[in-house]
Formats: C-alpha cells, structure tokens, sequence
C-alpha cells in the first residue's frame, strides 16, 4: 500500500517534535486538510519546502503525498536557494508551517481517498549539500522508498522497536527517511529542531536512532541502560566513539551503513562482521548488484533514486563516485574520487590517511586535505582536533611508520574549532577554505 495512506490507518502517538506530541489522529487530520487544499488547484502542483526544522514540516509533506503534489525540500538558508527556486517554478511555496496551516485551516478542506495507488513515481525532489557549487535535485519514487523501508526489518531487525529517532535536518534524506519509516510501520518517531544529544536517548523503550558518526559520540556524554539500536551514515564510525559507546550504552547494538542521497542503501556492517573486517563499509544490501569502473563503484538497486531534476531518468546504474574494492564479498572504500590527491603522480586518498591517524593518534577529528605545490602537484595537510597537547614530532614518526612516504602529512594544522555541515558532517571544503588550502605553495 502507498506510504500516505497507509498512514491514515494507524492511531495512537506518532510524532514526538521537542516537547510537543502529534498524535495520528491530529497527523491524518493536518494531512488531510493539506491534501483538500491543493486538491482545490485541479492540477498537478509543485510545493517548495523552505522550512527548517518544525512540527509541522512531516504532516505538511505528508499531505502533499496523499495528493499526489510533487515536494520540492530546499535547505531554508542555502545561498542558491534563489537559483533553484527559478529552476523549479513552484506553484507554491510553504516557508512558515503553521502560516500554511492557518491558511489550509480557513478553506477547511477535507481530502478524501478517491483510489490508492501503489507507487507515486516521484516521492518528492531532494537536492545535494551544494558544497562545490550549486545543489543537483535528484528525484526519489515511492517504490524505491518502500523497498528501503523492508530492509529495515530484514537487515537492521527494527520489528520489534516501539520508538525511532533522527536528530538531523528533516530536508535531508536521512532524517526525512526515519520518519516516514516509522509511521510507515505505525510507529512513533522522535524528531528535534535542533540536535540536543539527551533528546537521542530514550527511557525504557526499545529504540532505533538514525545518526552520524559525530551524534554517537556527542551521546556518549550520557549513559543509558535501556535497549538501543543505533543506525550510523555519513561517514566510518571510529573505534573510540564505538568503544565510549559500548561502556555508556551496555545494551546497543551498532550498525553501520554506506549510502546516498542518490544510491540509498548500498552496504551494510552489523557488529558479527565489524569484528571481523573493522575496516570494511560491508556486505551489500539485498538486491543490489554493483560493478568497479577504473576502481569507481557503480550500484544498481530499488532503492536507487529515479534521476535528476530537468534530466532524464537514469538507466539503472549509477557511479558513485567513490574508489572501492570488493574482497570476500565485503565492500571497502578507498576514498572519494573527487577527493583524491595527485603527489608527484600518484593517488593518494585523504581518508585513508584520516584513517590511519584517527587510529594511531589521539585526536577528536581529522581532516586530511591538499595544497598545492609547484613541484609534486599537490602535498598532503592533516588538520587535527587533540585531545590534549598534540606533539607534531611524535605524530611524524607514528604515521610514517604506517604509510608511504608520498602519503605523509608534509603539514599539520591544529584546529579546535572544526567547521560541519547541518547534517553533521565535516565540511571538508569550507576547511580548506579557512586555511587557504587552494593556493600554491612553493615551500613545504
């Protein structure tokens, strides 16, 4: 059954948004008037969401489904949001979801269910961070959507789970795909306007929480005994967040999975086989097969987006973008392709190196990025987060004893003040920004 209507089926809590609660009948209300309202155009709208994070961001675009409206989900501050919106030429544009409300509550509209249709072929239009120049719309089917939704159950075990969790931007394809996976199953889910480490911690409940990296450890200042299953994207957890975990959590279970706005699920790491290859993004998902192009990974899957907005659709496979290598059925990733360091000719893949200091050294963050040099191309730069006093000697030795001596830090810059993206990430490109990491260099 479609996603919104089988929404309409379910009562009881459904959305706990900070410190209010929505319950499924207030939810099926809001989407229904929502639905009544742009039923009123007799035709097919397109809806910009500018919104930040607010209660009424999910039973907006789950209003705009039900109808069968196409949801355009802008980032609300990003600078080409003008660019885009000229782009996209919305029909209407909801920037303030309890003015929107108002307005669809003075018409008081009631939507009613002409025929459910199995698959809407266009979700809605998510778009990229935009962080090399401005943000692609990839367009995302249900049925691609719905086949993710069983892999929850099938990969992750979240049958039995009563409360879902997601701490990040609900414009981004994570958080928003939390959600609507919870009330797709009937569950609760627990959304935040803002990230607040306590509020990913549920009381006694059995509990699935989406999240980067970054939140885990950020949790890790609490400790909770209740039974936990933490869903981490975006990026390779690091053995110490992993162990800070296991002490502050005894009884959550970690997975990992690998993916895309674009591709979706892609690989998956359960904690059987972190013990077995640490280093691997894992085995793949279900249904998805791939192939290695000049090392770059290309996917296929149900899961994988339908194409880009004002493109054609995509025939089935999509690269990546990432430098990978598949042994013994287990997938691991070299680096990003459009990442990679060219020194003196040779590729050299900054997370490779991340990783590395990440596990020798003890630093909070790493960022491994180049500079440009009139003589090898490019050299490599570390900026680290210490933990303490950070002895750049000691480092120099630690790594070089690890690496090849063209995949050196021939720097390194101490930095406690690490600049990330809304979605939690490292923002690799306003670092390098800081430091002026794209001009020439004629010395080391």
């Amino acid at each position: 059954m479609a996603v919104a209507e089988r929404i309409l089926q379910y009562d009881g809590a459904a959305i706990q948004f900070d410190d209010q609660c929505m319950s499924y009948s207030e939810l099926q209300h809001i989407m229904r008037l929502t639905a009544g309202y742009l039923d009123s155009y007799n035709k097919p709208l397109k809806v910009a969401f500018t919104l930040a994070n607010e209660r009424l961001y999910v039973p907006l675009f789950l209003g705009c489904v039900l109808q069968g409206a196409r949801p355009f989900l802008l980032h609300p501050e990003h600078p080409y949001n003008d660019q885009l919106l000229q782009q996209i030429k919305p029909d209407i544009m909801i920037e303030d979801g309890e003015a929107f409300l108002a307005k669809v509550q003075q018409m008081g509209e009631i939507y009613e269910v002409r025929a459910i249709r199995e698959d809407k072929e266009e979700l809605f239009t998510g778009f990229t961070s935009g962080t090399t120049g401005i943000p692609k719309g990839y367009r995302r089917s249900e049925a691609s959507w719905l086949a993710s939704f069983t892999m929850n159950d099938e990969v992750f075990q979240l049958q039995d789970v009563d409360l879902f969790i997601a701490g990040g931007p609900l414009y981004h394809s994570l958080t928003l795909f939390a959600a609507v996976s919870a009330l797709y199953a009937g569950k609760e889910i627990r959304l935040m306007s803002s990230f607040q480490a306590g509020r990913m911690i549920s009381g006694t409940e059995q509990t699935a929480i989406f999240g980067v990296p970054s939140m885990l450890e950020l949790m890790t200042e609490h400790t909770t005994d209740a039974p936990l299953i933490f869903l981490s994207s975006g990026a390779k957890l690091e053995s110490h967040t992993l162990h800070k975990a296991a002490e502050q959590f005894p009884n959550m279970t970690v997975y990992e999975y690998f993916g895309s706005s674009e591709a979706s699920y892609i690989s998956y790491l359960t904690p059987e086989d972190r013990k077995r290859f640490p280093a691997s993004a894992g085995r793949f998902f279900p249904d998805v097969t791939y192939r290695l192009i000049d090392e770059e990974l290309v996917v296929s899957s149900p899961y994988i987006f339908t194409g880009y907005f004002g493109q054609q659709d995509n025939k089935g496979m999509i690269a990546t973008g990432d430098i990978a290598d598949v042994e013994e059925g287990m997938l691991y990733l070299k680096g990003r392709r459009n990442n990679r360091l060219i020194v003196g000719g040779r590729n050299v893949y900054p997370e490779e190196v991340e990783s590395i200091i990440q596990r020798e050294l003890d630093v909070h963050e790493v960022l491994v990025t180049g500079k440009r040099h009139y003589l090898l191309g490019e050299v490599a730069v570390a900026i680290v987060h210490p933990r303490g006093n950070f002895d750049r000697q000691f480092a120099d030795l630690t790594i070089r004893k690890q690496l090849e001596k063209y995949k050196w830090p021939l720097k390194w810059i101490v930095d406690t003040n690490f600049l990330y993206t809304d979605s939690g990430k490292i923002a690799r490109f306003a670092m390098q920004e800081r430091y002026g990491l794209n001009e020439y260099s004629l010395h080391r």
